[in-house]
């Protein structure tokens, strides 16, 4: 028993005392973020590289995996309102030259919440605009919608595009809602505008008035092109 026991120890010892290539995680950790808040200042200027941890190495490189635009490679700094769809984006850190490195690149998983816009005033149509863009119907002022959401009109109960036919849709004001799903724990969205249709003005059919060399030019004189028009508002 003693014996065994002896062989335990000389063998552990021996392990203790032999040298040990020490690796490590040179490009940090793979992190998990979410923003929410889009349009909060805060979302415009996220530093990713601390959320890689302590293991990670200065002086590497950034690359925006699924082409979001809301990343400066050079920086590692990520502006969400640059990123024109919410959804999950992946952003990768990767350090070279480093020896002793396990791991030489880490992910950084970032999800981005809805940003369904602030609407503006009531909008206007003409009844004759059979292409009438909704998304005119947004404040200028404030941060642009996402363009991954879903349109519909409260008044009919139907699913509509994001381009409307107001001819087709009649005179009347309508309400309408954008929306973005909610994503991660970042809530659904939504924002609501109205557009009001009116009658478009009716410039009338013209009639073609046709003068010869051997015409009497002198009653044309005075000539009332209103005269000319059929069906035309006044």
């Amino acid at each position: 028993m003693v014996k065994k026991y002896y062989i335990l120890t000389s063998f552990f010892l021996l392990l203790f005392f032999l040298p040990i290539k020490s690796v490590g995680q040179c490009a940090g950790n793979d992190a998990d973020f979410e923003v929410c808040d889009i349009p909060d200042s805060s979302s415009q200027a996220i530093a990713l590289y601390p959320l890689l941890g302590v293991a990670a190495t200065p002086g590497g490189t950034w690359t925006d995996d699924y082409l979001s635009g809301g990343l400066n490679v050079a920086t590692g700094i990520l502006n969400a309102q640059k990123i024109s769809k919410s959804g999950i984006y992946k952003y990768t850190y990767t350090v070279s030259g480093v020896s002793g490195c396990a791991d030489t690149s880490a992910t950084v998983t970032v999800v981005i919440g809805g940003y369904s816009g602030v609407t503006g005033p009531n909008a206007s149509a003409c009844s004759d605009d059979i292409s009438f863009n909704l998304f005119q119907v947004f404040n200028g002022n404030y941060l642009s919608p996402q363009s991954n959401g879903s349109w519909y009109n409260n008044t009919t109960n139907t699913a509509v595009s994001n381009v409307i036919n107001a001819k087709e849709l009649g005179l009347g004001t309508f309400q309408f809602t954008y929306s973005i799903p909610a994503i991660g724990s970042c809530p659904a969205v939504s924002s609501t505008a109205f557009v009001s249709v009116f009658r478009a003005a009716i410039p009338g059919l013209p009639s073609r008035l046709l003068l010869c060399d051997g015409d009497d030019l002198s009653v044309y004189s005075n000539l009332d092109l209103n005269s000319q028009l059929g069906g035309e508002d006044a």
